[in-house]
């Protein structure tokens, strides 16, 4: 089965253009802790109201107050805001325990991760279980950027994937200039697909 998992789905945008592009899947499955995010994606695909994580608990989000709710990304990691918090209950699965559960050593998996800063537990959790083994493609927006205390982590796993012999799109900074206009979504997956 050819799978795309996106995780971080936000408002369902990369789904969306999935399912309008040339490369076609299966099965999609968005993954999106915020509830009130969950309801715009399409139901067409498959919507998960939860985060993947490094475990399975429920936790504190944050988002900045300043801005209208879901506009900026909420997360787990506090400091990724300088100003006014506010912090609503999510659910997390741990990533590694939802892939031995879901898919199958034969599938084609195509993974995005765009999830404000748990993309680096999410990576470390699937290569130490052996589950990453799964993952056929890959494209990752490294958020940990944007989170002071999580900022290092980007060349630990970066350091990681060079093990890995699969196609990766690592977003850059400059991809999220340039492309505002375009769709990045197809943009990334013609270049590793």
């Amino acid at each position: 089965m050819k799978i795309f998992l996106d995780i971080g789905a936000w408002k369902g945008d990369t789904a969306k253009s999935v399912l309008s592009g040339k490369h076609s899947f299966d099965k999609i499955c968005c993954f999106e802790p915020q509830k009130g995010l969950c309801p715009k994606i399409d139901p067409i695909v498959e919507v998960l109201e939860f985060g993947l994580w490094n475990k399975t608990c429920e936790t504190d989000i944050y988002y900045d107050s300043t801005k209208p709710q879901n506009n900026d990304g909420e997360s787990v990691f506090v400091d990724k805001f300088v100003v006014s918090l506010v912090k609503e209950k999510a659910k997390m699965v741990r990533a590694s325990d939802w892939f031995k559960e879901n898919i199958k050593e034969d599938d084609y998996v195509v993974m995005k991760l765009n999830c404000e800063g748990t993309e680096c537990d999410i990576v470390e959790d699937l290569i130490e279980s052996g589950e990453f083994n799964k993952v056929d493609a890959m494209m990752i927006d490294f958020d940990v950027r944007k989170v002071p205390s999580q900022r290092h982590r980007e060349f630990e796993v970066r350091e990681l994937l060079k093990n890995f012999n699969i196609p990766i799109y690592i977003v850059g900074y400059r991809d999220q200039i340039k492309f505002r206009k375009v769709n990045f979504t197809h943009y990334w997956m013609d270049k590793i697909l």
